[in-house]
Order: C-alpha cells, then sequence, then structure tokens
C-alpha cells in the first residue's frame, strides 16, 4: 500500500471512530436526561400515541381518550381536544401539564368554526391555533389567544398547506410559516416580517435562533434578524420540523434513509433520528417504513412517567 493510500485509511478508520465515540456519548447523556427529567420524545401513530424515552423501550398508548395538537416548548404541558363519545364532534378542549395540574378546560370556543390548536406557551400563557372565525370574512387563518380564551387575534391569513409555528420563549413573538416563507409577528406590535425562504420553522429555547427546512429540504439555522448560521446539521435533508429539546442541547427530526431499492412493509423508508447541537452526533431512535409524514413528527416532552400515564397501555 503507498504511503498516500495508508494516509487516507487512517484518516478514514479514526474518522469512523470519533463518529462512534460521539453517538456514544450522545446516548449516554440523552439516556442520563431521561432519568434525570424523565425526557422523551412522543408522537402519533395509527394506532395510539408512542413514548419513546431513552432509558428504556418504546411505550404505546391508546389514544381513544384524547387528541394530542400541541406540546409546549419546556415539553411540560401538552393541548388537546378529549375525545366526545357520539358524532358530536370534539369534547373539552384541554391544556395540561405532565403532573396533571389543568390550566385550561373548556367547550369549543364559540368564536371559531374550526379551531386547532398549533403552538402552546403555558408560562405566558399564549395559545396560537388555525381556523376560521364566525362571521362573513370566513377565511382560514393563524390566529393567537391567552388560555382564558378572551377572544382570538389574527397573525396571518394562512392556506391550507400553510401555519406551522412556534412561539418565542417569552410568547413576545410567533414564527410561522406561509407560502414557502417564514414569517415573525411581534405580538406587541401586532407586524409581521419575512425572516427567510422555507418551511416548518421552530424557535430556540434560548431565544436567539429558529431551525427550519430552507428552499431545498435542508436543516437551515438563522438568528432572529435573518443571519444565515452555520451548524454541524446542515447537510441533512429533514421531512419533519426541527424540534429543539426543551434545554436547546439536541434537536430531533426525521429523514430518510439512503438507498434507492426498498420493499414495502418489509424495509425501513425513513428514520427519527436525534442529534446534538453542538457537534451534530447522530443517533437514531426509530425506524419508520410506509406510515404518512405526520406520523413521523415527534415532540418532546419531560417527566415521561408521568405523561398519559392514565391511557390504557397498549404493548408493554
Amino acid at each position: 500500500m503507498k504511503p498516500g493510500q495508508c494516509a487516507l485509511l487512517f484518516t478514514v478508520l479514526v474518522w469512523g471512530a470519533c463518529g462512534r465515540a460521539g453517538q456514544t456519548r450522545l446516548s449516554e447523556d440523552l439516556r442520563r436526561e431521561s432519568s434525570r427529567v424523565g425526557l422523551a420524545l412522543v408522537g402519533t401513530g395509527s394506532s395510539g400515541l408512542v413514548v419513546v424515552p431513552f432509558d428504556a423501550k418504546e411505550r404505546y398508548f391508546d389514544d381513544s381518550r384524547q387528541q394530542i395538537h400541541a406540546i409546549s416548548r419546556t415539553g411540560n404541558a401538552a393541548v388537546w381536544w378529549s375525545r366526545s363519545s357520539g358524532f358530536s364532534g370534539p369534547g373539552m378542549l384541554v391544556v395540561e401539564q405532565m403532573n396533571g395540574q389543568v390550566l385550561l378546560k373548556s367547550d369549543p370556543p364559540r368564536f371559531a368554526s374550526a379551531f386547532y390548536p398549533a403552538a402552546l406557551n403555558e408560562r405566558v400563557p399564549r395559545l396560537a391555533f388555525l381556523g376560521t372565525l364566525q362571521g362573513a370574512n370566513a377565511r382560514r387563518g393563524l390566529y393567537w389567544t391567552t388560555l382564558d380564551l378572551a377572544g382570538p387575534h389574527l397573525v396571518d391569513y394562512v392556506g391550507i398547506e400553510d401555519g406551522r409555528c412556534d412561539w418565542s420563549p417569552d410568547a413576545g413573538a410567533l414564527v410561522y410559516e406561509k407560502e414557502r416563507q417564514v414569517y415573525v409577528f411581534d405580538v406587541a406590535a401586532n407586524s409581521r416580517r419575512l425572516l427567510a425562504t422555507g418551511s416548518d420553522p421552530t424557535w430556540s429555547p434560548e431565544g436567539d435562533r429558529i431551525a427550519f427546512r430552507g428552499p431545498h429540504g435542508e436543516a437551515s439555522l438563522v438568528t432572529v434578524d435573518g443571519a444565515p448560521l452555520s451548524w454541524p446539521l446542515g447537510k441533512h435533508l429533514p421531512i419533519s420540523p426541527i424540534q429543539w429539546s426543551p434545554d436547546g442541547k439536541f434537536v430531533s427530526f426525521s429523514e430518510a434513509i439512503p438507498g434507492t431499492f426498498k420493499i414495502p412493509y418489509f424495509s425501513a423508508f425513513s428514520r427519527l433520528v436525534v442529534a446534538r447541537v453542538e457537534d451534530g452526533s447522530v443517533i437514531t431512535v426509530r425506524e419508520f417504513g410506509t406510515e404518512p409524514v405526520g406520523e413521523q413528527s415527534f415532540s418532546w416532552i419531560v417527566q415521561y412517567p408521568q405523561f398519559c400515564k392514565d391511557c390504557k397501555k397498549v404493548v408493554d
């Protein structure tokens, strides 16, 4: 073997060893956080809720009691429609913390003929929702309201494919997508500004960065003023929103698995990954076959042992 080939082989081996070491550290850190604060990922599958902790096996729950629509950025509260009996539509609108404290329990808001919770900030507290208001101007829009549902405030009119949004940590602003553009809405000023071209924006817990899927699907990062930032995850092509962990150290998203030959129901087409923001280390935590993209989007929660503790467990 020639000297140049030896050097190349050595570099590849070292790079591979460093990558595996980074994955091991990432797995250990996630396991530690699961044990310490109950850190986990949660999503909705065809048969119910799927909880993915890092210190135990996946857990599956019957979703007949509730439909979860949004989880707060702290991972400590969720908003859902409780299921009603018969064909009378949704039951009660519920916002509840993981420890069981109910922040809101209300009948469907009378001011809207359609009401879909989209983003929750339980600390301020505020709720963003997609829907159509009662009245002559019945256009689909993105709105925000306080948890007393005192009245809706228009953010922007949006199409059926638009509206993915996320609150800033202080709920003073809402980042959202419309027609493949990312905007920031200032609540106090009641104004919006263009931030970037892309979709699926999410606000970092520190409040200084916004992640989104760029115009070519790449994992992108900008400041709150729209200045592009370089980060180790820029080579990834997420197919779901880039979700920040409550402490901002990790992100999760789904992406396609490389390869061209896949057999439906036998091959994995995509995977759910967790990545460390600082160095780009990535581990796979779940694989998907033919599940719709909507079932491949998971959110972070804390106190996972308390989460849905009253739900019927499907698989132990």
